[in-house]
């Protein structure tokens, strides 16, 4: 009996070195940086142009996925004058309604970033 309590420690510290010894790695792996969704982009225009407006076109290259319309549909809300805008990722077109001052050449150089490539439509 006296020899039992040692063995049963014994046999219990040697358990606790074999699950220390083979354990893999660290059971918690932190997040993996998610890319940034964007909300996806109206493809048609919800109103034509009103009184000192116009609607100008673009034809964008670069676009892969309906995300990359969302990203082109927030790039063009974000510059002045913009009033509405539209991007079509089926067709690779972008459209907006905008003061009539703000030009087609304006919209295309805020949409050529990274990888998209952007220039007035040859009839809008």
């Amino acid at each position: 009996m006296k020899l039992l309590l040692p063995v049963l420690l014994l046999v219990a510290a040697a358990g606790a070195g074999w699950l220390v010894l083979t354990r893999s790695g660290p059971s918690y792996e932190p997040p993996q940086e998610q890319p940034i969704a964007y909300a996806p982009a109206p493809t048609v225009l919800t109103r034509p142009a009103a009184d000192g407006e116009a609607v100008r076109v673009l034809d964008v290259e670069g676009m892969c996925c309906k995300s990359c319309a969302g990203k082109l549909h927030a790039r063009l809300l974000e510059q002045p004058g913009v009033r509405l805008a539209a991007v079509d990722f089926d067709a690779g077109r972008a459209e907006a309604v905008v003061a009539a001052d703000v030009t087609a050449a304006i919209l295309a150089a805020a949409l050529t970033f990274e990888k998209y490539a952007a220039r007035p439509h040859a009839d809008g």
